[in-house]
C-alpha cells in the first residue's frame, strides 16, 4: 500500500488508494477521484504517468485512450478535455449554490413549464425579444394553472 502522506499522483506502482493490482478494479470503482485521476493521467503523458496504474488503467490502455481521443476529438483533444473539466466544475458549483439558495415556488413552476415546453437540452439561445414573449407565455400558463 502506498504511504498516505505521499501525493495521490506519485510515481508509485498504483495511484492513491489502490493497494495492489489484484484489487485494482474494486479500489478504483470505489475511489471518488478515479475520473479526475484518469483525466489527469491522460492529459499529462509525463514520466510519472508512463508507469504504474492510474484509475484502473495500465500504461498501454492509457496510450490507446489517448489515440482514440485524438482520433475522435481532433489534435486539440487536451483542450477539449480541459473545457469539459471546467464545465463539470461549473455544473458542480451551480448545484452547490442551488442547495444553498433554493428556487422559490414560482421560479420552480416556471422552470418546470419551460423544461416541459422546450425540453432539457439542445436548445439555442433566444433573442431578448423571444425571451420576453416566452416569459409572457409561461406566466400566462402559470396563472391559468393556479
Amino acid at each position: 500500500m502506498t504511504n498516505p502522506s505521499e501525493s495521490i499522483h506519485s510515481s508509485a506502482t498504483v495511484c492513491g488508494s489502490c493497494p495492489s493490482t489484484a484489487t485494482l478494479e474494486f479500489s478504483s470503482a470505489s475511489c471518488p477521484l478515479a475520473t479526475d485521476c484518469l483525466r489527469w493521467a491522460l492529459v499529462n503523458p509525463t514520466e510519472i504517468t508512463r508507469v504504474g496504474i492510474w484509475a484502473a488503467t495500465a500504461p498501454y490502455e492509457r496510450q490507446r485512450l489517448r489515440a482514440r481521443l485524438a482520433q475522435r476529438l481532433g489534435p486539440d483533444w487536451v483542450d477539449v478535455l480541459a473545457a469539459r473539466l471546467q464545465d463539470d466544475k461549473d455544473r458542480a458549483d451551480r448545484a452547490r449554490q442551488a442547495r444553498h439558495h433554493p428556487l422559490t415556488v414560482e421560479q420552480a413552476r416556471l422552470l418546470h413549464l419551460d423544461r416541459t415546453h422546450n425540453g432539457r437540452r439542445g436548445r439555442r439561445h433566444s433573442a431578448p425579444g423571444e425571451q420576453a414573449v416566452h416569459r409572457a407565455e409561461l406566466l400566462a400558463a402559470l396563472t391559468n394553472a393556479a
